[in-house]
């Protein structure tokens, strides 16, 4: 797969997986329109008149809430976004997100854990379909997950000073829950990690009460 990573700003540094390419976004006063939905969600809408929309679903699965006896979680999560579903293989979700221009990434914080699709407007539809699945159907497939471990590796390798600095400083500060790495340790058996990785993030608080957050 196909991958990028984000450092922008480096105090808040993500790891994204991405596919394909969407247009630039048109410039256009922005309005911001928000609301809360019967079962809690909370829903944000920004219309800059941009061609392309974006969407993202946000979980409360940041790195502040691994358990210390299993540190990582949260970057695992966000390395395996894209991976096989219920539906669909991973193969299949890059081809038709490429098919109509649309890009995926998953990135996080130590609060949460953002999933966000981007397409012009007469795809969404078919964005948001595969964005369903991979946030709602995702298998975890043991073998998968230990293929994706080189890609780990690179996200560690591939860390900046700055970010490393910070990440140390948030442990020296908090040293638990906020203190929590964003990145799992490049010397743990990370076996452990990736066998728990469905269950931490169907039981974090308020992984099942999204946050949407949409641009278009």
């Amino acid at each position: 797969m196909s991958s990028k990573s984000l450092a922008t700003p480096f105090i808040r540094h993500v790891t994204s997986r991405g596919y394909a390419q969407t247009a630039p976004a048109a410039k256009k006063e922005p309005k911001l329109q928000t609301s809360v939905l019967p079962n809690k969600t909370f829903v944000a809408a920004f219309n800059n008149g941009s061609p392309v929309t974006r969407v993202t679903i946000a979980f409360k699965a940041g790195s502040r809430y691994e358990p210390q006896t299993e540190l990582g979680l949260a970057h695992v999560l966000r390395s395996a976004a894209g991976l096989s579903t219920k539906n669909s293989s991973a193969y299949i979700i890059r081809r038709q997100l490429n098919q109509i221009g649309a890009s995926f990434t998953a990135s996080g914080d130590r609060e949460f854990v953002y999933y966000t699709v981007e397409a012009t407007q007469d795809n969404l539809k078919t964005a948001l379909e595969y964005l369903n699945k991979i946030v709602s159907n995702q298998e975890f497939r043991p073998w998968e997950l230990t293929d994706n471990l080189p890609r780990l590796r690179y996200d560690i390798a591939a860390l900046p000073p700055q970010v490393r600095a910070v990440d140390l400083l948030h442990k020296a500060a908090f040293r638990r829950g906020l203190g929590n790495s964003l990145f799992i340790a490049p010397k743990e058996d990370w076996k452990n990690q990736l066998r728990v990785t469905p269950a931490f993030r169907e039981q974090q608080p308020g992984t099942k009460s999204l946050c949407h957050h949409c641009l278009w």
